[in-house]
């Protein structure tokens, strides 16, 4: 029944019949709602896994637009008759409306569990925690940096760059080729904060949280000095940065661009294309451009139990074994994905190897909220539109920045 009023919610909202990709499920399953029909299978396998360990399991239904799943998601958290066992959603201000809305249970105690077992680090919590509790558990984490296409570094005699400097030199050496140092579209509009907030953490990692909190303005003459450089890689980009996203990587693939700043969730799908992970693509992380930038993006994509689910018991057991290390094992297998639990666990790929040789999975690695889920969310949708702007015309820097100062302030 909950299943039909949350498809019925659906019809309502978008005014006809929903593109949704449905699993078949028994009625002991516990049901996943989430936003990853390329993960359909992977999720189906890691469900009737934990169903053979402990006799719950789960599966998916899967949203692939965007919109309408968040907008069907938010209502269904409102009843008990439409709210699902579990779903996944963004961390930080994203999820933050749903706790301050008493939408979430509270899984403090299973990450407390986690912690004390010693398979989590204590600091990967802090992304889903408010006011000193946890309100939902890791999907994926994953690591930023520079993904690449390694035959073309090969073909140009290009070494993984180690400085700021040496990165340059790669962009000039790989546009003189006639192909785009850096994959790039403003057709998702969330690009746009990219390589802003890169270049920020990479120039001090304290002006960029400085940034993120308020206490610096966007004007400030140390912000604007530090933006110079993210307004230099303008040159770099691909002069059409209108395709939609999904079909920008594919040219890192093929190597008509030769890079891209992303997640390491994009691996998975470059595989699906044909990239092998061990020979076509490679990673490196962004070099630093002073000793204080020093932060690294990682970037948790969280699964929460609504209030209002009626199976809240039987899905916090199937979270307790998800976060077992034979649960993240399991995870990394199924999904190729890594996983901060148990000291770091990466998929035998060298492209994952590589994140896990430059430290990343360290306990001294400052890590760094990415812009998306760090800041309220109007915030977030204003800046947006503002870094394209200054994207698409550099001479607008100091007049926009100050444009979003003027916005934060009538926020408060």
């Amino acid at each position: 029944m909950r299943r039909v009023l949350f498809l019925a919610l659906v019809v309502l909202i978008v005014g006809g019949a929903p593109s949704v990709l449905f699993a078949q499920a028994g009625s002991e399953d516990l049901v996943f709602i989430n936003d990853n029909p390329p993960f359909e299978a992977a999720n189906a396998s890691m469900g009737a896994w934990i169903k053979d360990r402990i006799g719950i399991g789960f599966v998916p239904e899967s949203y692939p637009d965007l919109s309408t799943y968040q907008t069907t998601l938010r209502q269904s958290l409102l009843s008990s008759n439409t709210a699902p066992d579990f779903f996944k959603w963004w961390s930080n201000f994203r999820i933050k409306p749903l706790v301050d809305e008493g939408l979430l249970e509270d899984v403090s105690d299973i990450w407390a569990e986690g912690v004390k077992s010693g398979v989590w680090p204590k600091t990967v919590s802090g992304e889903v925690t408010f006011k000193g509790k946890q309100y939902a558990i890791p999907y994926h984490y994953s690591h930023w940096g520079v993904i690449y296409n390694k035959k073309v570094f090969q073909e140009l005699g290009i070494t993984i760059p180690k400085t700021w400097d040496q990165f340059i030199a790669a962009c000039e050496k790989i546009k003189a080729s006639d192909r785009a140092p850096i994959c790039m579209t403003l057709e998702g509009r969330w690009q746009s904060t990219l390589w802003w907030s890169e270049v920020i953490m990479k120039t001090d990692a304290d002006l960029y949280l400085g940034l993120v909190s308020g206490k610096i303005k966007f004007s400030d003459p140390a912000a604007l000095k530090a933006m110079e450089k993210w307004v230099a890689l303008s040159k770099y980009y691909p002069k059409d940065m209108t395709l939609p996203w999904m079909e920008t990587y594919p040219n890192v693939v093929s190597g008509k661009y030769a890079m891209t700043l992303l997640g390491d969730w994009l691996f998975t799908s470059m595989a699906a294309i044909g990239a092998d992970l061990d020979t076509d693509i490679g990673w490196f992380p962004v070099p630093s451009i002073t000793p204080k930038g020093n932060g690294f993006v990682l970037e948790i994509s969280p699964i929460a139990i609504p209030k209002n689910s009626p199976n809240k018991e039987r899905t916090k057991k199937l979270f307790r074994e998800w976060m077992t290390l034979d649960g993240q094992k399991q995870w990394v297998k199924t999904f190729s994905e890594s996983s901060p639990a148990g000291g770091g666990l990466v998929p035998d790929k060298a492209v994952y190897q590589s994140i896990k040789n430059a430290g990343l999975f360290g306990t001294k690695v400052r890590y760094m909220p990415r812009w998306y889920e760090a800041v309220p969310v109007p915030l977030c949708e204003y800046t947006m539109d503002k870094f394209a702007e200054v994207m698409l015309d550099s001479s607008k820097l100091k007049q926009v920045m100050k444009d979003i100062d003027d916005y934060r302030a009538k926020m408060k």
